[in-house]
């Protein structure tokens, strides 16, 4: 069993949306994060799709309503217990930011959570990517990437996520050019998720998408 440790080397203003309409501004701490592959959590686990390959041109580039969440434990999951701590890029100059906002829903198992756009509704639900019923349109996911200079490039961003006590690592790639698109969708498993290793966004088919749900199993 092993237990990752996350220090914070700087501290960064999260901005988190509430349900109610209020902004809260929350400091990260420097907090000891559960080892999403332990088997001991409680019945919590969760699956969280979300559009991780985009191209943009903006130099203040922001969207929203572009990720579920799906319970794949035993136990509900509770979405008030949602913040991000920590993000991060590896462009000197731009900055990559991401928000929530949060809801107050405690998720049955095998059911999602999340508002989409348009454009991330086709390639999540209409693809087939998320079968479950999605029963809370409030929380949703929002993504930013400021101040970025002119030219094509690309830029790997990373953010820590927590639900409910269980932290997992959402890796996303821009490509910086003369376009802006939705290009892929990848899926991160708590039960799987390492924290630390900084992965690059696995574009997930389909085929390979399915029977989530087992790969958590004991």
């Amino acid at each position: 069993m092993l237990n990752q440790t996350l220090s914070a080397l700087y501290v960064i203003s999260i901005l988190i949306i509430a349900g109610c309409g209020k902004v809260v501004t929350v400091q990260p701490d420097a907090a000891v994060a559960i080892d999403a592959t332990d088997a001991d959590n409680g019945g919590r686990q969760f699956e969280v799709i979300y559009i991780s390959d985009l191209s943009v041109s903006s130099t203040l580039f922001t969207t929203g309503n572009m990720s579920v969440v799906v319970n794949r434990g035993t136990v509900p999951l509770d979405l008030s217990k949602a913040r991000i701590v920590t993000t991060t890029d590896d462009n000197p100059q731009a900055t990559f930011g991401m928000s929530l906002t949060i809801s107050n829903t405690a998720l049955s198992p095998n059911h999602g959570a999340g508002d989409l756009s348009p454009a991330a509704k086709a390639l999540i639900i209409d693809s087939g990517m998320v079968t479950e019923d999605r029963t809370d349109l409030q929380y949703s996911m929002s993504i930013s990437l400021l101040n970025t200079p002119a030219g094509d490039y690309k830029v790997t961003a990373s953010a820590i996520l927590e639900i409910d006590a269980i932290q997992v690592e959402i890796p996303i790639s821009f490509q910086h050019g003369a376009s802006v698109s939705f290009n892929g969708v990848n899926r991160v498993l708590s039960c799987r998720s390492v924290i630390g290793t900084n992965p690059m966004p696995e574009q997930y088919s389909l085929s390979n998408a399915t029977n989530a749900d087992a790969l958590c199993s004991p």
